[in-house]
């Protein structure tokens, strides 16, 4: 259906040149294959999508892209109102004092797989996606409760469960504290494979927004292979 490039495969290529942009890491640098202004810009955006599906495969259920810009354009609160009426339990309204112009108050991903029955108590989960250097110096878990207050006026009797999702590669040890700091983490050898599981969720009809955007990062990786070929 893509062609070479399965998605879980263009996900972990993906991963790996935002991994190596001169932001982050010496080893692209000054070279040919190092993506210009535009395309890093939109290799970010694709890991958006990307952690969108993978957050979904992670709960087994639905999931939105919330980071700004959204896939829909849509403004922050009409967004988050959007998926509570899904979600129902809670009542979505800024709060005094709230931000004025919040972009997307440090969410990106929201999934949740809820019950039959609609009532409280699944599994919500709530992802940062970071690709830059600073990634681990914004904490989603000690957040989450400034971002309850300030935009519910009844605030939702279910837990968020954190999440930060990363393209790169983590040492183990440095791993566990990485859980301790920001709660659970999505990185460059997970995310691919809840990628590939999150079709099995797209036939089942669940829906996760963005996943239609996908072939365009197994197409941006087909070309990038190419331009390597050459380059070698």
């Amino acid at each position: 259906m893509f062609g070479e490039e399965s998605l879980g495969h263009s996900s972990y290529i993906l991963s790996l040149v935002l991994s190596n942009l001169q932001a982050v890491s010496p080893v692209l640098g000054e070279t040919r294959m190092h993506p210009s202004e535009d395309d890093t810009r939109r290799l970010r955006q694709y890991f958006q999508y990307v952690a969108t599906a993978a957050l979904a495969a992670e709960v087994q259920g639905q999931a939105w892209s919330f980071g700004f810009p959204r896939p829909d354009g849509s403004d922050f609160l009409p967004k988050l109102a959007e998926v509570w009426r899904q979600l129902r339990d809670g009542r979505v309204e800024a709060q005094t004092g709230a931000p004025e112009r919040p972009k997307d108050d440090q969410i990106d991903v929201f999934a949740a797989r809820m019950h039959g029955d609609k009532l409280p108590g699944f599994l919500l989960a709530a992802a940062q996606v970071a690709t830059g250097a600073n990634a681990w110096k914004k904490p989603l878990r000690g957040h989450l409760d400034a971002f309850r207050g300030r935009w519910f006026r009844t605030q939702p009797a279910t837990d968020f469960i954190p999440y930060v999702i990363v393209p790169f590669a983590i040492d183990d040890v440095k791993f566990i504290d990485r859980v301790r700091t920001m709660g659970n983490v999505l990185h460059r050898l997970r995310v691919p494979l809840r990628v590939a599981e999150a079709e099995q969720l797209v036939r089942a009809n669940v829906p996760i927004e963005a996943y239609d955007r996908l072939p365009e990062v197994a197409s941006w990786v087909s070309g990038y292979r190419e331009r390597a070929r050459k380059a070698a």
